[in-house]
């Protein structure tokens, strides 16, 4: 009810905020922010590391063995790679229509690999109905 009370949001700050312009490669103008929200940001700031170890050592050996399976990074490991990668190249700030861009560009899937993740979705679809109809 609340939603057809209020009104709407101007198009300019929908652009691949929604499923159908997901793809748009315009810029999006970013909504005012209170100035409570901001200042919240800017005096605490979020890490992936906050509440962890911060050296690898501190962590037990199944942490390590579990962080290595899932893909984590401890955080020793990510800031070396970030001041490597500093070094050897200097970019250039990108302008906000690259950025639209490249953000429009990551959804982008190959054809391969969206028949592939649908036919195993289909396929696991009817193992399991197969197993409930089997077992009820």
């Amino acid at each position: 009810m609340v939603s057809l009370v209020t009104e709407p949001i101007p198009e300019q700050y929908l652009y691949r905020l929604t499923f159908w312009s997901r793809k748009s490669t315009k810029v999006r103008l970013e909504l005012d922010k209170s100035a409570d929200a901001a200042e919240t940001l800017e005096t605490k700031p979020i890490t992936a590391t906050a509440g962890m170890a911060t050296e690898p050592e501190d962590l037990p050996w199944w942490r390590k063995i579990f962080n290595f399976l899932c893909g984590v990074e401890s955080a020793s490991n990510s800031h070396n790679v970030e001041q490597s990668g500093g070094e050897t190249k200097a970019e250039k700030p990108k302008t906000k229509e690259e950025l639209a861009w490249e953000a429009a560009e990551f959804l982008q899937e190959e054809p391969w690999w969206r028949t592939f993740v649908n036919v195993n979705a289909v396929v696991l679809m009817a193992v399991t109905i197969f197993f409930i109809g089997f077992y009820a």
